[in-house]
């Protein structure tokens, strides 16, 4: 609500779908650069002169990958949107570097889905990933938006997409370029400090200012 609320005036949104998590969709497993050219795909019919891109952990370096490109080719975005990720993945301390592959797996579902039925992670994390799973597929029945797409084939796709992601996005290194067009950096308010304080590094990617907003909440 709150992230809404700083978004109001910005415009229609426009969301790009990960290959492979559509209903019977084949699960494909794109590098990052295959993923940038996906995004820029779909999004051509509406990406042009006028409108914000924006990205949100992984996406936000996706979206900074389509607004060069838009620049490259004379279009101007009016502004890259990054939601809550600094731009080297690689600096974040790794907290789940001891995690079993059981344990990681349910880290990646309290997370990325978790977040989005607003669901508390402790209760979730020492659950096994079956029973992890079924919670959350119980908790998104009262969710008529969220049910209408979150079955237990939906979540297996996701997570396997999610881990292959999570192997190369330490590695993604964004070109040293200092875009001319403004540029807005959200950022949830759990972060510890030494994570927080990398989202300062995206000033060296801009020609102007940076606006940093905080906002409650959790990744």
């Amino acid at each position: 609500i709150e992230l809404a609320r700083h978004l109001k005036g910005f415009g229609e949104i426009h969301g790009v779908e990960a290959p492979g998590l559509g209903a019977g969709e084949t699960p494909v497993y794109p590098s990052f650069e295959e993923m940038v050219q996906f995004c820029s795909d779909s999004a051509a019919g509406v990406a042009g002169d006028g409108v914000y891109i924006g990205g949100h952990s992984l996406g936000g370096h996706i979206a900074f990958y389509l607004a060069t490109m838009l620049l490259d080719r004379g279009i101007r975005p009016k502004g890259l949107i990054i939601l809550d990720t600094p731009p080297r993945l690689g600096d974040i301390p790794v907290a789940d570097a001891d995690l079993t592959e059981e344990e990681t797996k349910v880290f990646i579902l309290a997370m990325g889905i978790g977040g989005m039925l607003d669901q508390d992670r402790d209760a979730l994390k020492d659950l096994p990933y079956e029973e992890a799973k079924q919670l959350l597929l119980d908790r998104a029945k009262n969710d008529p938006r969220v049910s209408a797409f979150l079955s237990e084939d939906y979540l297996d796709r996701f997570l396997r997409l999610q881990m292959h992601q999570l192997m190369y996005s330490r590695d993604v290194v964004l070109p040293q370029r200092k875009l001319d067009i403004p540029i807005y950096v959200f950022r949830t308010k759990n972060h510890a400090p030494e994570v927080a304080r990398l989202f300062s590094a995206w000033e060296n990617y801009a020609a102007g200012e940076v606006t940093f907003v905080d906002i409650p909440g959790d990744h």
